[in-house]
């Protein structure tokens, strides 16, 4: 009776563990232009186990994250020609700038401390090189949110795109690096997190289409048409 009642006991212990509600994050797709700027989302929820009635969810506080932009080979295998970064540190004095972060995903009503935000405790700096991004907020008392099932924003990033990409484009995976990124309560105790279930979308630099041979041809056509018709009028307008 005792081995039955073990056995049960490690077996509901291994359900609760396999089917745990931990947050999980979503990095929504992005297209920046050639030597333009842009931005991407990334969202946070609570994993909802398959075959549960009861919606889990976790209360949250804060958090601190790290991201990185790595390098990844286009559709034709080559790596990117150009270069994609982090827009600079943001500055509470200096909101205005196109070149920095900006904290406007505070002021969005789906922001995971929409209510409770305060620009003096967000955080958004970047590292030489331009290729990390660390970033945190709070809530302005330290009281929590209730993060479930339903998405929200967890942070808005601005990108930067420098130097020529590849004519068919570059392509850069921007993730979240697990080793400095944590998520707490109310009591500062950490909020687990499950990064194998997340989705880290993919962001392309689009190159600007150069003029091809077809269309100087067209635009030589046109001018040589224009010339000629200004010709005529001319002519007619000295013979009358």
């Amino acid at each position: 009776m005792i081995f039955r009642f073990a056995s049960f006991l490690v077996f509901a212990v291994g359900l609760l563990q396999s089917s745990r509600a931990d947050l999980i994050f979503d990095l929504r797709p992005a297209e920046i232009t050639a030597g333009g700027r842009g931005y991407v989302d990334i969202y946070v929820s609570s994993f909802q186990p398959p075959n549960t009635s009861v919606e889990s969810f976790h209360s949250v506080a804060g958090f601190n994250f790290q991201l990185k932009i790595k390098p990844q080979p286009n559709s034709l295998g080559q790596m990117p020609g150009g270069e994609l970064i982090f827009q600079d540190t943001f500055a509470k004095n200096d909101p205005s700038s196109i070149s920095r972060q900006t904290n406007s995903e505070q002021f969005m009503p789906n922001y995971i401390f929409a209510s409770k935000a305060d620009p003096d405790i967000f955080v958004a700096s970047t590292e030489v090189g331009g290729d990390i991004l660390n970033g945190a907020d709070t809530t302005r008392d330290i009281s929590a949110v209730r993060v479930g099932a339903m998405p929200l924003l967890m942070a808005r990033v601005e990108l930067a795109q420098r130097q020529p990409p590849q004519a068919a484009g570059d392509v850069y995976q921007i993730e979240l690096v697990a080793a400095h990124t944590e998520f707490f309560d109310a009591d500062i105790n950490a909020v687990p997190l499950d990064f194998s279930r997340s989705s880290f979308a993919l962001t392309t630099v689009t190159a600007v289409p150069e003029p091809s041979w077809v269309g100087l041809c067209w635009l030589a056509l046109c001018s040589l048409a224009l010339r000629r018709r200004r010709g005529q009028t001319q002519f007619s307008a000295t013979s009358q």
